[in-house]
């Protein structure tokens, strides 16, 4: 009979777990980018809302100036051309900014077709109408 050798024990490697610890802060990491992409979202909603608003009262309160004395309030920008830079500004820099938070979310591979239909993203569709009303509100009255 021959003799059985104990077997050499394999030391243990911990590459398996440090390989999956790597990929849970990868994944946090994009996790917090995310959540970065949101916050940012909702700045550019307030942002262009507070244009918007700024431009709308400003808009008012010089037309009312205006109405008042004979000579306009400011002599080279008048109170549409105020409201319509205002608008625009909170405009274009929602729905730019609209448009790379969804590359962004398709380049980490997150965007899903139900991100159109988020809260957010209603809030900024509701605030790009609003705005793109009164913009052409104020363009057609003259």
């Amino acid at each position: 009979m021959e003799e059985t050798k104990p077997q050499e024990l394999q030391p243990i490697t911990e590459e398996p777990q440090k390989k999956k610890k790597k990929e849970q802060k990868e994944e946090i990491s994009i996790e917090k980018l995310e959540l970065a992409l949101y916050r940012a979202q909702m700045a550019m909603v307030r942002t262009a809302a507070t244009m918007t608003t700024f431009g709308f009262a400003l808009y008012k309160l010089l037309e009312e100036k205006s109405r008042e004395s004979d000579r306009p309030v400011l002599q080279v920008i008048t109170p549409k051309t105020i409201a319509v830079t205002l608008f625009f500004a909170g405009f274009l820099g929602l729905v730019t900014y609209s448009a790379k938070h969804v590359r962004t979310l398709k380049k980490l591979g997150r965007f899903r077709k139900s991100f159109y239909y988020s809260g957010i993203m209603l809030m900024s569709y509701i605030l790009m109408v609003l705005t793109l009303g009164l913009f052409l509100g104020i363009t057609i009255k003259g």
